[in-house]
């Protein structure tokens, strides 16, 4: 199977720029263990906190420690569902996070998923973010498709993005900072002479050429 290699910068020129912070006050805890996201009983305000917090939205960051989780839980996506940022820094235990290729996570902020994590969604992460320095570590592959589409959007990578899936770049900015870019489709959509090419940035292998 041939690979391309390719130093690449992505860039769409937007025309102005603006950041959403977070609020910590909005965080989401997940807690009890094994359940559906849009299962109220399984969000806390805290830490390992009461449950019974609103379902994240996409305002809320969610956060996914070493008080949410048992041994072997299973945190269920059904549907499509929201968040700002997306947080599993837990790495005490492993568990393992399941979704079909219908469902959908919107991610309006920055994304960090530990190695712990068993990854087996299937669907579609959009990453939303309006941030003009949005960040994403995902320390295990993915297995669906991965979309980023915000006019104002500006992701940088802090570890290799890897899916079995495709990626799209629909509008916004993708700063691979060295880091390598693997996906069975690489899809580049929207103005094609905004988009950019950068040399000794990273490496993006397209998976479907041979």
């Amino acid at each position: 199977m041939k690979k391309i290699l390719l130093s690449l910068l992505i860039i769409f020129t937007t025309v102005a720029s603006f950041s959403i912070g977070a609020n910590p006050m909005n965080a989401r805890y997940w807690v009890n263990g094994s359940g559906n996201w849009h299962d109220a009983n399984h969000w806390s305000l805290t830490s390992g906190g009461f449950p019974g917090a609103s379902v994240p939205d996409a305002s809320n960051d969610v956060i996914f420690d070493n008080n949410s989780l048992g041994r072997n839980s299973i945190i269920t996506i059904s549907g499509e569902v929201d968040c700002n940022s997306f947080n599993w820094t837990a790495d005490a235990t492993t568990a393992t996070l399941k979704g079909h290729n219908s469902d959908k996570i919107n991610i309006h902020g920055n994304l960090f998923i530990s190695e712990k994590l068993i990854n087996e969604f299937e669907g579609a992460i959009n990453f939303l973010s309006a941030n003009t320095f949005s960040t994403i570590e995902a320390n295990v592959p993915f297995a669906g498709n991965i979309y980023f589409n915000s006019e104002y959007g500006e992701w940088n990578l802090n570890q290799k993005l890897h899916t079995t899936g495709k990626i799209a770049l629909i509008s916004g900015h993708l700063n691979t900072k060295s880091f390598e870019v693997e996906a069975e489709t690489l899809v580049l959509s929207g103005n094609k002479s905004n988009c950019k090419e950068g040399l000794g940035v990273g490496a993006v292998n397209n998976r479907a050429d041979s």
